[in-house]
């Protein structure tokens, strides 16, 4: 199939009726079939021609409003089909402007729509070819439009809308624009985010309304934006013809055809050899910036859970530790001294001292040294009743004793019994003597000036008396409870015990926030080591960046803290 025959078909299979007319120019819109349309997302793909099963060529453009992005797509359809100047008529896209209402116009402004042009035989290269116009990125409706195409982006990359390869980012710019706003780069920057590190490859200028005096790419590189070649792309011949005009304007406009036909198949064929970017690598950045995102909600959930402790147990340790000390001065037993008096008879020949201002006996048993001299002196019953006692003793059981003591018989065994008997009796006399004896005279003792001292007494022997009998105090002491006391001990460590069991489960708590803290730092860095492997933009996504950026959303203190102490590890990993 010749030029002439493929333009035919176009016109008779791939068109509706002519929809304009221009100085003698037709103009066909194309009859695009949707084959996919995502009204939620703004997505949609629309198809030209019957399906060929060619390998596809994608281009992306990428542009502010204005730049000329719809001409280029016309002009690149139209030199596909073979398109010639000579030719009285013209191929293009549906425009918004055919639609009835301004809220369509935006609507469809929002879209980001794929042109798909199915291989037909006779067409200017030997593949299917599809044009990814997307909204402008910076209007007059919004100075924030670059966030509406974001996501419509995205969207389009990750999904399978019939293409796994990128053959182009066009970078869509009028060639004598002489300055590019921070605003501008920055939503350029954020679009080539989206893909991956191989992207610069097949980043490509696209200088619109080109002409001699073109210097859009020394603006571009000196804002720092990267792209592997420029095309100069003049598209206005594409709407003019040469009805009516002037040998010399015909001559200009056929020269300036030429050459925009010229850069076009320079352009597509160029793209035909050049290795494409394989979106699975896109995808898979997406993918990690996903599982990323995600591990940063669970991070900012998770290190607000750990500030929330991270507060409240030095808390909990105070109030035990006050409970405890409480506790401990808390007095509910006691004990109380039970002192009993008791009197006991002192043995005879003795007494006892006992002391008139501390009413107790300092000296139990003092010897009564009066009876001791009367037994050896003698006096009414003392030596008498010795002698007495000793010598019947000595008459009645003499000659016993002689015969145990003695082997004599007789005489002398009576007279050594006797003798035995007699020292025997003296002894029993004196003793006798000494108890029967009734004590008149006090203890010499009791009279002196110098201090008892006796079980501490601090008073005067002369303060004490003797007695007969002495004074025994005994102390015992029982254990006694108070009941409002020991109510508020028991309160107290009914307490103390369910703050231990706060504090403990507090703490178990804790470990498992570390250890889940812990495996979120290695994700996250898994995660960011991937981006940074996919990612043109590597140096956009670190650790502290990441971090720096969860911080920028959080007030609380301890829960900055947790996050810095995260990033910490994250290093460390």
């Amino acid at each position: 199939m010749n030029g002439k025959q493929l333009k035919q078909r176009v016109i008779e299979e791939c068109t509706t009726a002519c929809v304009g007319d221009n100085e003698g120019l037709r103009f066909y819109q194309l009859t695009a079939a949707p084959l996919f349309k995502d009204e939620a997302a703004n997505i949609q793909v629309l198809t030209v021609g019957p399906a060929s099963g060619k390998e596809v060529i994608a281009v992306l453009l990428l542009g502010e409003t204005g730049a000329g992005k719809t001409h280029l797509t016309n002009t690149l359809i139209n030199i596909v089909f073979g398109v010639q100047f000579a030719d009285n008529f013209r191929f293009a896209v549906k425009d918004q402007v055919d639609l009835p209402s301004k809220s369509q116009i935006h609507s469809q402004t929002d879209y980001i729509t794929a042109y798909l042009i199915h291989h037909m035989d006779g067409m200017l290269i030997n593949c299917s070819l599809m044009i990814i116009d997307t909204p402008g990125f910076y209007d007059t409706r919004s100075v924030e439009c670059g966030s509406h195409v974001s996501g419509p982006l995205s969207s389009f990359l990750l999904n399978d809308f019939g293409i796994d390869n990128l053959h182009c980012v066009g970078l869509v710019a009028k060639a004598n624009q002489n300055r590019i706003l921070k605003s501008q780069v920055d939503v350029l920057n954020e679009f080539s985010s989206f893909f991956s590190r191989d992207v610069s490859s097949i980043t490509k200028l696209l200088a619109t309304f080109a002409s001699d005096d073109n210097h859009v790419h020394e603006v571009v590189r000196a804002a720092g934006i990267s792209f592997s070649s420029m095309y100069e792309f003049d598209n206005w011949p594409l709407y003019k013809n040469n009805h009516d005009a002037s040998l010399r304007t015909s001559a200009i406009l056929e020269f300036r055809w030429e050459n925009m036909q010229k850069e076009c198949v320079r352009f597509l064929k160029e793209l035909s050899v050049v290795p494409p970017l394989n979106l699975k690598n896109t995808r898979d950045l997406h993918e990690e910036r996903k599982l990323l995102s995600e591990a940063k909600d669970q991070l900012m959930t998770e290190t607000r859970l750990t500030a929330t402790i991270v507060r409240t147990l030095p808390k909990l340790k105070l109030e035990l530790k006050n409970y405890m000390e409480e506790a401990k001065h808390t007095n509910w037993k006691y004990s109380e001294k039970i002192v009993t008096v008791e009197k006991y008879d002192v043995a005879e020949g003795y007494h006892a001292h006992s002391c008139k201002a501390c009413k107790k006996t300092c000296v139990c048993s003092c010897p009564d040294p009066s009876n001791v001299v009367a037994g050896v002196v003698g006096t009414t019953s003392g030596v008498g009743t010795a002698f007495a006692t000793g010598l019947a003793s000595a008459m009645s059981t003499g000659a016993v004793i002689g015969s145990e003591v003695g082997i004599l018989g007789g005489p002398i065994g009576a007279g050594v019994g006797s003798c035995i008997g007699l020292v025997s009796g003296l002894a029993v006399g004196i003793s006798a003597g000494i108890k029967s004896r009734k004590t008149k005279a006090e203890c010499p003792l009791v009279s002196s000036d110098s201090i008892c001292e006796e079980k501490g007494c601090p008073h005067k022997l002369s303060d004490h008396q003797v007695e007969h009998f002495a004074i025994i105090e005994s102390e015992d002491s029982i254990e006694k409870v108070d009941a409002p006391m020991k109510l508020r001990y028991d309160s107290l460590m009914d307490v103390i015990k369910k703050t231990q069991g706060v504090i403990k489960e507090k703490e178990e708590t804790m470990q498992e926030y570390k250890e889940n803290l812990t495996m979120l730092a290695v994700r996250m860095v898994k995660h960011i080591r991937r981006i940074s492997e996919l990612s043109i933009n590597s140096e956009y996504v670190t650790p502290e960046k990441v971090i720096d950026e969860m911080v920028k959303d959080v007030e609380d203190e301890e829960q900055i803290k947790v996050l810095r102490m995260c990033l910490s590890a994250m290093k460390l990993l």
